[in-house]
């Protein structure tokens, strides 16, 4: 496998062969593997820790995904969320939470309906650090609010499936994940220890039903 330094370069070598290549073909698939490449060589890049240059990279990446011309595209549809997320992570990284909130509110008001299950619990992340985002501007009401909110679309798209599959229990261990930190946001920040065993008791019966589902 290459090291950090290493895919990088071959990486930026790959985005200037689809570059090339798109200028003289204009084809689609390529147009997505060079997004796919600039969001794979951001994420290098973070773990070289360098996300000043890796905001270039996923900014690159956001812009050709808002340019697409049709924005119910598959690859619009599938990337655009997790892009804005990525590059709020970099931001954040860089300790500009204000700027990275602001993305992580863009990725979350990108992330459509028509999503299969599989594809919203992909986006279940989004969620969890638009929320650490809140906390880390001082706004840890909108934390709680948001994750409240934003648990019910994947529940009720985790109740649709099958009992016991791949896809519902995803979902709801994304849901889990997101009662955890609106408690421990409750309890840590606001002080609402009420609410807080009210969200764990949510989180622990969920988990519980998806453990009676694997059976």
């Amino acid at each position: 496998a290459l090291d950090p330094a290493e895919a990088h370069d071959a990486l930026r070598r790959r985005a200037h062969i689809l570059a090339d290549l798109i200028r003289d073909l204009e084809a689609e698939i390529d147009r997505v593997e060079l997004v796919r490449t600039w969001l794979q060589d951001g994420d290098v890049l973070l773990r070289l820790g360098q996300p000043h240059v890796a905001r270039r990279s996923y900014t690159w990446a956001v812009e050709a995904l808002e340019a697409w011309e049709d924005p119910e595209h598959p690859a619009v549809l599938g990337l655009l969320p997790l892009a804005r997320s990525a590059l709020g992570h970099a931001l954040a990284a860089g300790d500009q939470w204000l700027a990275a909130r602001q993305r992580l509110d863009a990725a979350v008001a990108a992330i459509s309906p028509q999503l299969s299950p599989a594809g919203l619990a992909n986006m279940s992340e989004i969620h969890l650090f638009r929320a650490i985002a809140c906390v880390n501007t001082g706004d840890p009401d909108a934390a709680v609010e948001h994750l409240a909110r934003d648990a019910t679309p994947l529940l009720d798209a985790a109740l649709r499936e099958p009992k016991g599959s791949d896809p519902a229990a995803t979902l709801i261990e994304a849901v889990v994940n997101m009662h955890v930190l609106r408690a421990e946001v409750l309890v840590d920040h606001l002080d609402r220890v009420d609410e807080a065993v009210a969200a764990y008791d949510e989180a622990v019966a969920l988990a519980e039903l998806a453990r009676d589902a694997e059976h």
